[in-house]
């Protein structure tokens, strides 16, 4: 082996030794942050599917809220009907000569006295009763059924 060789094969050992050791140093900061960077990147896309998540929830609530809301409008619309419906309307009632027995059970149902004139219409055709309506005046109230109207008008 020569000297020149030697000096040679000593640099190159050197070089190398040198290379190596800054990558050592060097290599795991990037390397680090390539994990960093992608760690990173993860974070970020699981924070906006978290936002994207929570918006929707939010929609949600919103939207449950609303039709908690219609709900009770309903609610409401529904005891106000039945109250209506609870109540007892009296009326004096006037039957005048000429009237016919159409006329007569659209008005009774027009001051609910009557749920449905065309039903008690009918039981007066059924009995033959519609010639036999007397003219005057009546007390009449929402809580006689058809037959006891019938009797009071036509007796």
């Amino acid at each position: 082996m020569s000297k020149e060789f030697s000096r040679g094969a000593a640099l190159g050992l050197l070089l190398s030794a040198i290379a190596l050791s800054s990558i050592y140093w060097y290599a795991p900061d990037l390397i680090s942050s390539g994990k960093q960077t992608a760690e990173t990147e993860e974070i970020n896309s699981e924070l906006q599917e978290q936002e994207e998540i929570e918006i929707k929830l939010a929609n949600k609530e919103k939207k449950i809220k609303e039709l908690e809301q219609d709900l009770s409008e309903v609610r409401a619309e529904s005891e106000g009907a039945k109250s209506e419906t609870d109540q007892v309307h009296h009326a004096v009632f006037e039957i005048e000569s000429g009237e016919s027995a159409e006329e007569i059970s659209d008005r009774l149902a027009e001051k609910k006295i009557l749920e449905n004139s065309e039903s008690f219409y009918q039981k007066l055709s059924d009995k033959n009763l519609q010639s036999h309506i007397q003219t005057g005046t009546f007390h009449l109230n929402s809580t006689m059924n058809s037959e006891e109207i019938i009797e009071q008008i036509t007796s």
